[in-house]
């Protein structure tokens, strides 16, 4: 699974993430994480700061938790 991947199969379970610093912030459902989900987060958390800091508004975001 890719990083775009991951932050998409995220959005539809309702999983908002975003970067803050050298950090991956999460928010949503707290039982839309299952383990597997958990450990792909771990494993592409470099691609994933990568990605997010690169796109200033992908299409998995709204607009309201880029503000936050």
């Amino acid at each position: 699974m890719t990083a775009g991947a991951l932050l998409k199969a995220l959005s539809r379970r309702g999983v908002r993430l975003w970067a803050r610093g050298p950090h991956l912030v999460v928010d949503g459902p707290t039982d839309a994480l299952s383990e597997e989900l958990i450990e792909r987060l771990r494993a592409l958390k470099a691609e994933l700061l990568v990605l997010l800091a690169s796109s200033p508004l992908p299409e998995v975001w709204e607009l309201d938790e880029l503000q936050a």
